[in-house]
């Protein structure tokens, strides 16, 4: 079994961050306001602010829509591990969907 010290080196900085602050990141990064994220996955705003905010936990089938609109793994969203947003990636920007002016 692997020691506890190669689970914390598998770790992105993003682990020690909360999912609220994950969630944050990831929308920022792919251009999505929230009220553009809240539409797109069928939630309320104010569910969504919480969130953010680490008031509330989204269940499993919403970080996996979460996810798929963020372009980002469940589990980073989730845990900080594995595949997030990578700042500077264009082809992101070009994926997501903007909210219409």
């Amino acid at each position: 079994m692997p020691s506890l010290d190669f689970y914390l080196d598998c770790m992105s900085e993003d682990a020690s961050d909360t999912f609220g602050g994950r969630l944050s990141r990831a929308h920022d990064l792919a251009g999505l306001t929230l009220d553009a994220l809240a539409a797109r996955i069928g939630v309320r705003i104010r569910l969504l602010r919480s969130w953010e905010s680490d008031r509330a936990e989204p269940t499993p089938t919403q970080i996996a829509a979460l996810a798929m609109a963020l372009g980002v793994s469940p589990m980073w969203l989730s845990t900080g591990i594995g595949d997030g947003p990578e700042e500077g990636d264009d082809t992101r920007s070009r994926r997501t969907l903007k909210s219409a002016p």
